[in-house]
Order: structure tokens, then C-alpha cells, then sequence
């Protein structure tokens, strides 16, 4: 003869209580995944920053370096030729150099290892030519 609902019930009791168990297991093991994922995520955030701050110390250091030297090419080319449209181009270029490094000099206030180079900056030029 075939069995009860009676004689079943602890079979099914049995079933649902390991079914419960695995769910907390799963779920046990879900948290810690969603917890390294999320970990992980936030280093790359804060990695991606880093990243972007040192690009936007080279971008700043590659334009003060440009506007420099392009304020040096202007001013060779008027003592050799004379010309005062370079000399206009000498004195356009000057007020760009303190703008620049006082920039530089803010991007990297913050890491220790180039306050000895932040110091070795020249003083911001001045558009009189001193």
C-alpha cells in the first residue's frame, strides 16, 4: 500500500530544512562575493583617480614646459632678427608661465615625494620680464 501524508511529513521536513540550508549557504556566499566585487571596484576607483591626477600633473608640466619654451624661441628669434612682432609674441607668452606653475605647483601639493622638485620650481615670471 502507498504511504500517508502523515508517514511523509518528516521526509518533507527533512527536504525543506536542507532546501533552507542551501539558500543560506548560497546567500552566505553571494555577501562575500558581493563584498570582494565591491572592494574591488572602490581600489579601482580610487586607482582610476590616482591615474588621472598624474595625467593631469603631466598635461600641466608638458604646457608650462611649451609655453617656456615657445616664450625662448620668440625672444631668440627678436634678438636675431630684430623683428617686433616677436617681441609681441614674447609678451603675449609671459603671463601664461606663473598661471601654469602656480597650477603645477597646486597638482602636486599633495604627494611628498615632489615637494624637494615643487620647491626646485622657479618663482613664478613675472610679465615685466623680471
Amino acid at each position: 500500500m502507498g504511504t500517508t501524508v502523515e508517514q511523509d511529513r518528516p521526509r518533507y521536513r527533512r527536504f525543506a530544512l536542507r532546501l533552507v540550508g542551501l539558500f543560506v549557504v548560497l546567500a552566505a556566499i553571494l555577501a562575500v562575493v558581493a563584498t570582494r566585487v565591491y572592494r574591488t571596484v572602490g581600489d579601482l576607483v580610487d586607482a582610476n583617480e590616482s591615474v588621472n591626477h598624474t595625467h593631469q600633473v603631466k598635461e600641466q608640466i608638458l604646457a608650462a614646459t611649451a609655453a617656456l619654451r615657445g616664450a625662448e624661441a620668440a625672444q631668440r628669434a627678436y634678438m636675431i632678427g630684430g623683428h617686433a612682432d616677436r617681441l609681441a609674441e614674447v609678451y603675449a607668452a609671459l603671463p601664461q608661465l606663473p598661471q601654469r606653475t602656480e597650477r603645477l605647483r597646486g597638482l602636486v601639493a599633495d604627494n611628498p615625494e615632489q615637494r624637494p622638485t615643487q620647491r626646485a620650481l622657479p618663482p613664478c615670471w613675472s610679465s615685466d620680464g623680471r
